[in-house]
């Protein structure tokens, strides 16, 4: 069985019409009294704050928001330096980039990871590796990681 391979996945991928708008009763379920860590870009992060951050306001829940900026090595370590044990969920948000990089900073600090994808034709909402720029060396090492 040596060529068997164990794929971590997202715990949650939510899609759907007014998602942000109704994430607190949606999240509820499966996260209450969580502090969640949410990785999103420049473009989302205006949709996160006009219509997630205020339905997360009015049900008290705990959160912050991490502006991804590049898939980079750096990204993941500086995003995941902030977030370390002091969150309990990862969401990421957006395209590749975003959910690429909170994908791999759940799976190293051994955290859930919601995917909500803007762009859901995007394989990285449920794939197990994360595109992750850097050298070769570390790129292999993550993805490896990722697939045990």
């Amino acid at each position: 069985m040596e060529s068997l391979k164990k794929i971590q996945l997202p715990q949650q991928v939510l899609v759907g019409n007014n998602l942000f708008e109704n994430i607190y009763s949606i999240l509820s379920e499966f996260y209450e009294d969580s502090n969640i860590a949410i990785i999103c870009g420049k473009k989302t992060q205006e949709l996160v704050k006009e219509k997630m951050i205020p339905e997360l306001q009015k049900n008290k829940a705990k959160y912050n928001i991490f502006l991804c900026c590049e898939s980079s090595s750096e990204e993941v370590d500086r995003i995941k330096a902030q977030i370390q044990n002091d969150y309990n969920v990862v969401f990421g948000i957006g395209g590749g980039k975003n959910i690429d990089v909170a994908k791999l900073i759940a799976y190293e600090l051994n955290i859930d990871f919601v995917s909500i994808p803007t762009a859901p034709s995007h394989d990285g909402i449920a794939s197990s590796f994360a595109s992750i720029k850097k050298t070769e060396e570390s790129i292999l090492l993550r993805q490896s990681r990722l697939l045990q």
